[in-house]
């Protein structure tokens, strides 16, 4: 994906401690020239990079441990760092705690929030998204499916301790916009807190700048 993203990439490294996944990922890789690195994110340093990406992480950390993986990941990352957790209420709760601790440490958050205020979001509620994405046949015969997709749900962060949100002052859609005759109803997390925002189809400028705005987007 962050090769799709950013062909201009020179340095691609992997890094997981099961020698087995990173085979797999030594057959999966889309680049002859990436770097497969065995660390153990709680025992070794990881390496420097631009932008450094903690997919589904932290779930496997001991809780006690789970700050010191932070601070290691943050510190590996020269400009970006992203967490991805599962969409799961446990999921976000690491992402917020994270949050906190990266904040503390002096960075800014570039996303999935438009701020650095504390988080609005109260118990059972919890911040999530969700992402299409096509089943291989391996895939679907590993999970029994039927069906050739599967909805993703997950959690982000990205912050960076050099650069600032492009979307600062903005707001993300939180859940997916509830379309009805009279208008469309956004459940939005904005700079002052959580807000329900109504556009009217009557108020037709608002309404055709934002009709086409989905789960996730930011408005």
């Amino acid at each position: 994906a962050a090769l799709e993203t950013w062909p201009q990439i020179v340095v691609l490294a992997l890094a997981d401690a099961n020698p087995h996944f990173l085979e797999l990922a030594r057959k999966l890789a889309p680049r002859s020239d990436a770097q497969f690195l065995g660390r153990d994110l709680l025992r070794d340093k990881l390496p420097p990079a631009d932008l450094v990406i903690a997919g589904y992480v932290l779930a496997e950390i001991a809780a006690p441990a789970l700050g010191g993986a932070i601070e290691k990941l943050f510190a590996a990352a020269q400009d970006v760092l992203v967490l991805i957790e599962p969409g799961t209420p446990a999921g976000f709760e690491r992402l917020r705690a994270a949050r906190t601790q990266l904040l503390a440490a002096g960075a800014r958050v570039i996303g999935p929030c438009t701020h650095g205020a504390g988080c609005p979001i109260a118990a059972p509620d919890w911040c999530h998204f969700s992402q299409r994405q096509p089943r291989s046949r391996d895939h679907m015969r590993a999970k029994d499916a039927s069906v050739p997709y599967e909805d993703e749900r997950y959690a982000w962060l990205a912050v960076s301790g050099r650069r600032r949100s492009q979307f600062e002052g903005r707001s993300r859609v939180l859940v997916p916009p509830h379309d009805s005759k009279p208008g469309i109803e956004f459940k939005l997390c904005t700079p002052v807190g959580l807000d329900r925002s109504f556009v009217a189809r009557r108020d037709k400028d608002v309404f055709a700048r934002l009709r086409r705005a989905r789960w996730g987007d930011v408005v």
